[in-house]
């Protein structure tokens, strides 16, 4: 079954990230870019179109027509046009071909989670979306500053990284931390890997 939740949080944490940084930013295509390498950790259906715009927009998808690019496996279509995201296969062909040129032929540059989070939460708090706020808190550092074998800081570090320290700002300012704890992914310290992390981590 679709992780709708998941699917919900990124789609309104796009359009919070267009409504609220400049146009022509270039960070906003690489966030873009990381949040739906989050969602692609859950299972989730197919949900581009619902923002399709911004995405355009914002250099983050392209379109093409569909009749001039027939070879769209690993692209979308909604006829009569096909569809890529930067960095992608069909996007790397496309730039080869020279149907992409400039800052459009760039690949997405690598952005911590944690700084996207960030950059989602001073919006949030902004707009009024205290809700938002929570529900990507609620994640925890091993999700939004974790590897393969889990969070690879310690206390000391985490408290010392700007993203985090804005983030858990954000989080006291807007009394948020209950929102996080409701959500149903939010792990319980004595499930966490690291006890001594997870308790700093819902300790504010």
């Amino acid at each position: 079954m679709s992780e709708h939740r998941i699917e919900d949080l990124v789609a309104e944490s796009i359009r919070l990230l267009d409504d609220h940084t400049a146009s022509g930013d270039p960070r906003v295509r690489d966030w873009f870019a990381k949040l739906y390498g989050f969602q692609d950790g859950f299972d989730c259906s197919f949900t581009h179109f619902r923002v399709r715009d911004i995405l355009l927009r914002r250099g983050y998808a392209y379109r093409f027509p569909l009749d001039r690019h027939p070879d769209h496996e690993d692209g979308y279509v909604d006829p009569p046009f096909l569809y890529c995201d930067a960095g992608t296969d069909l996007w790397r062909r496309m730039v080869s071909a020279g149907e992409l040129r400039g800052p459009d032929a760039d690949p997405p540059r690598r952005t911590p989670l944690i700084d996207v989070v960030r950059e989602i939460a001073v919006a949030a708090e902004k707009s009024g979306d205290h809700e938002l706020v929570g529900e990507w808190y609620a994640f925890g550092c091993e999700t939004l500053l974790g590897g393969p074998a889990g969070c690879p800081f310690d206390v000391d570090e985490l408290a010392d990284m700007p993203a985090v320290r804005d983030l858990r700002a954000v989080v006291r300012r807007t009394d948020t931390l209950a929102v996080a704890r409701r959500s149903p992914y939010a792990s319980p310290v004595e499930c966490a890997d690291d006890n001594e992390l997870a308790a700093w981590w819902w300790r504010l």
